[in-house]
């Protein structure tokens, strides 16, 4: 019975929640892609190579806009507020309904890609980068899983991810893996946030990356289920 309900939500997710918030980091790739496509008509396309730079370099910066965009206030948004009176009003439980949610941006991330590189190579150069659609998956596996995490304690959710990806990367430039045996336990112990940025994964990195995605999306779900939303 709940997880028929919970599909009933899935159009209104699909149209109320991911897709507008899609649309946003959409709107700013193109605002970014329009002067460098007069850039581009005037002095002629890069050779390859700083053409692969360039793509992964504003990549990555605007597909961490778009993953903040997409998770935060998954769940604290709706506590807040209280709109999680009216979602859940019919009997469906808050952990389809939050999971359906968390699955939906994460396929939000890959279309998000899919986007962003048909917008750069309609306006600036054809740049099919398709291995991105990695990056963008290790992303919202990652970093969206520690927003939805956070998100079931804080309504800070992201600032606690930023805190939480400085951390680690503080630590792991700190004590260096090779260096010292501390270094190889935080190496082994922290999120892998250092892959993110990468377009090629090994099965190994990848494993690793999904692992603690669905760790912190499962830490969510528990969350969820010892404390009920009504609690502020």
């Amino acid at each position: 019975m709940t997880r028929g309900e919970v599909l009933r939500y899935l159009g209104w997710q699909v149209r109320d929640r991911t897709g507008p918030r899609i649309l946003v980091p959409w709107l700013i790739t193109a605002a970014i892609c329009l002067p460098l496509h007069f850039a581009m008509t005037s002095d002629g396309p890069p050779s390859p190579e700083p053409l692969g730079r360039m793509v992964q370099g504003l990549y990555f910066q605007l597909a961490c806009l778009a993953v903040v965009v997409l998770f935060h206030g998954i769940v604290a948004e709706d506590r807040t507020k209280g709109y999680y009176r009216f979602y859940l009003a019919k009997p469906v439980s808050p952990l389809w309904f939050y999971g359906q949610s968390f699955v939906l941006a994460v396929v939000g991330m890959l279309v998000f890609t899919a986007g962003f590189l048909t917008i750069f190579s309609l306006a600036v150069h054809p740049a099919w980068h398709w291995r991105l659609l990695t990056s963008g998956a290790a992303l919202g596996l990652l970093i969206g899983g520690m927003i939805f995490a956070f998100s079931t304690v804080s309504s800070l959710d992201w600032l606690w991810m930023i805190g939480a990806v400085i951390a680690a990367s503080y630590l792991r430039a700190r004590f260096p893996r090779g260096e010292s045996a501390l270094g190889k336990v935080l190496h082994a112990v922290l999120p892998p946030n250092q892959l993110v940025d990468e377009a090629t994964l090994t099965a190994g990195e990848y494993a690793w990356v999904a692992g603690w995605g669905i760790g912190l999306f499962a830490l969510g779900l528990l969350v969820l289920r010892r404390r009920p939303l009504g609690e502020a």
